[in-house]
């Protein structure tokens, strides 16, 4: 059987999301994430803009009989594709992406049209306690021509187990 948990959070800025829960054969997982803050944007820098931001999964067990294994897959966001994402302000948008690494080469999705998930795997062990962060990357491209504002997207990130 799979389970998901899903968790929101806003690309740019930092805003800590409540964490979710679900409960499979005696374990309790949480999931957590905190969000991109992508600073002041120049579109006459000539550079990406990059942060990154972390998903923290944490279970607890009585007992756990060998390993198990969960999927990170993240949702389009308002721009409903992985090609380019979008933040909005107001009715301007600006394109951003996210990255399942440092060298912003694979696309963080669903593992469709292009994009890859996190595979993360728990350790072959009695679990009672677990917990493991990944980190994701953003990235703005360079010499995109905004007007000035507050630009926000929420992604829905899913765990499944």
């Amino acid at each position: 059987m799979r389970r998901a948990l899903i968790v929101a959070f806003l690309a740019a800025g930092i805003f800590p999301v409540a964490s979710a829960h679900a409960s499979l054969l005696g374990e309790t997982c949480s999931v957590s994430a905190t969000g991109l803050s992508f600073g002041v944007y120049s579109p006459l820098s000539g550079a990406a803009d990059t942060s990154s931001g972390t998903v923290t999964v944490s279970c607890n067990a009585l007992v756990s009989l060998g390993g198990g294994s969960y999927t990170l897959s993240a949702s389009t966001g308002s721009s409903g594709s992985y090609t380019l994402r979008t933040m909005t302000s107001g009715g301007d948008t600006l394109g951003y992406q996210l990255y399942t690494n440092a060298a912003d080469t694979t696309v963080w999705g669903d593992g469709t049209g292009g994009s890859a998930v996190f595979n993360n795997t728990f350790p072959v062990l009695v679990i009672l306690s677990y917990s493991q962060t990944t980190t994701f990357y953003g990235e703005i491209p360079a010499n995109e021509n905004v007007a000035p504002g507050s630009y926000s997207d929420t992604i829905t990130v899913t765990v499944s187990y």
